[in-house]
């Protein structure tokens, strides 16, 4: 994988970028540990949507809030999670911003409440998807509301209910099939957010 100016240290690109960089830690290290997996995943197994039909695929299929699946414990009284809101910006676009969801548990069980403030991660502008019945990629260009851009892929699994997002090289070096996507997604729950 290609170094490129998200992997310089969050102090070296500025305050303002700080709590965008921590949220894209995982993603980077989720994709890079991807790059090194194999294929398989591409076929039609447990797990696929109702009646084989292939799952939604473009911008207008990701639109929603999703909830990140790793809790962040904070002590026995607090915990948080992060919670993204993707909207589309265009016909093959979507804007994204982030939130922290806080429990009043050690665990994120009960119910939560999002912070009234979110931090914007920028645009995606897609130029390619494919999907079958259990798993959906949508290759495309990442660019941080700072300018810095980087290739993204957004994947889907399940029945369009589980969200998995990674960054990467433009190249989309090791990700850039339907197969190699879904076996990353199977790996990679830090980086796959449930619908909300």
């Amino acid at each position: 994988m290609k170094r490129h100016a998200l992997d310089k240290p969050a102090s070296r690109r500025g305050m303002g970028h700080r709590a965008a960089a921590r949220g894209l830690g995982a993603l980077l290290v989720a994709a890079s540990l991807a790059a090194c997996g194999g294929g398989g995943g591409d076929d039609d197994g447990p797990g696929s949507s109702p009646g084989g039909q292939r799952l939604a695929v473009g911008a207008s299929s990701l639109v929603g809030d999703w909830l990140s699946r790793t809790c962040i414990p904070g002590g026995t009284t607090r915990s948080s999670r992060l919670r993204l809101r993707v909207v589309q910006v265009g016909d093959n676009a979507v804007s994204y911003s982030q939130t922290f969801v806080r429990y009043a548990s050690g665990d994120c069980s009960g119910a939560g409440t999002a912070d009234g403030r979110s931090t914007p991660l920028g645009i995606v502008t897609f130029s390619r998807s494919d999907a079958n019945s259990r798993a959906a990629a949508n290759w495309g260009l990442w660019v941080l509301p700072n300018g810095l851009q980087s290739g993204a892929i957004w994947g889907k699994k399940g029945r369009d209910t589980a969200l998995c997002i990674g960054a990467t090289d433009r190249a989309f070096s090791g990700l850039g099939s339907l197969a190699a996507v879904s076996s990353w997604m199977d790996l990679s729950d830090a980086s796959c957010y449930d619908k909300s």
